[in-house]
């Protein structure tokens, strides 16, 4: 019964996400002195005293708050309307910026708004897809420094005319995320010791891992290639495209893991037996992040895919050579 309550946790933290705050529709966490949000609405109503992390599809910092450190936001909306006492960096295809910031801001976006209250001491650097609407009643203090980027930052990517390749190919909407989520929290709760087995290797070794998978994504299709050149041969190219199929599928989901595990481990955060379902939301929630970035996100979601085959693969091998 509780890997069901855990599993159902874990569906609602990801598509309503129930938060310990009423203003907050996501999970939150503290470790030392930096707070984290996630969720798919994210809403700030109370002050923070030390530095924010908040991920999710709507990020808003009312105008009566104050965060008296630094913050770091990651989704498709952020609204910044509260106080800011330290650095700002924020990465969402739109971003506002409404409410004084005592230090500097850096900001990826395709529409970046900074309005008549805006008040930033530091210095603004921004990277946008369009020019930046800033109220000429708004105050910068320090410099600012600009870049008009050619591809969009988009969350929900659609190809735009003529893209390809790996940012192409390799996509990850929030659905996706969603999705994928779901069946890593369900192989974990199946599966937990040869979950944590793969993430171990994983870990352990993640250039490795990497390298085996490349070979599995890309060696795998050469080689039904070839068998499907001969008669004989079609039975094994059907056989290795459906393993092809299996391994890619079985890798996003261990992507998760890996990632989630990652964080997890490295900020020692340690909610009892919730620990591997916060792990699996922090995991889908990064990815989905890190795959929206503009010229490298397809990149580094292969390259995270890529690691879960490889460790997928690590650990059975281990498995069977002992």
């Amino acid at each position: 019964m509780q890997r069901w309550v855990s599993a159902f946790l874990f569906i609602l933290s990801l598509s309503v996400a129930a938060a310990p705050a009423a203003a907050n529709e996501g999970m939150e966490w503290r470790s030392g002195e930096r707070l984290y949000m996630t969720g798919k609405d994210v809403a700030l109503s109370e002050d923070v005293d030390g530095a924010l992390t908040a991920l999710g599809d709507r990020i808003v910092l009312g105008n009566d708050t104050e965060v008296t450190g630094d913050v770091f936001l990651a989704g498709r909306i952020a609204v910044i309307d509260g106080r800011i006492g330290g650095n700002l960096e924020a990465r969402a295809p739109r971003v506002l910026i409404n409410g004084p910031i005592a230090g500097n801001v850096s900001v990826w976006a395709d529409k970046l708004e900074i309005a008549a209250d805006a008040d930033i001491t530091g210095d603004l650097s921004f990277f946008v897809t369009s020019e930046p609407d800033i109220d000429p009643e708004a105050f910068i203090g320090g410099d600012i420094s600009a870049q008009i980027l050619d591809s969009p930052i988009s969350f929900e990517r659609r190809a735009p005319e003529g893209e390809s390749g790996v940012n192409y190919i390799f996509r990850l909407n929030f659905s996706s995320a969603v999705f994928l989520g779901f069946l890593a929290a369900i192989l974990a709760l199946v599966a937990p010791g040869w979950t944590s087995a793969v993430q171990d290797v994983g870990r352990a070794t993640p250039a490795q891992a990497v390298a085996y998978g490349v070979g599995w994504l890309l060696g795998l299709p050469l080689l039904a290639i070839f068998a499907a050149l001969t008669v004989v041969g079609i039975p094994l190219a059907f056989i290795l495209l459906l393993l092809y199929v299996a391994g890619l599928a079985l890798g996003m989901v261990m992507s998760i893991h890996l990632v989630g595990a990652g964080v997890v481990g490295a900020f020692n955060i340690d909610l009892g037996r919730h620990r591997r379902i916060l792990a699996v939301v922090l995991g889908a929630l990064i990815l989905w992040g890190v795959a929206g970035l503009p010229l490298i996100g397809g990149v580094l979601w292969f390259a995270a895919v890529s690691a879960g085959v490889g460790a997928v693969l690590m650990a059975g091998r281990s498995r069977y050579l002992l």
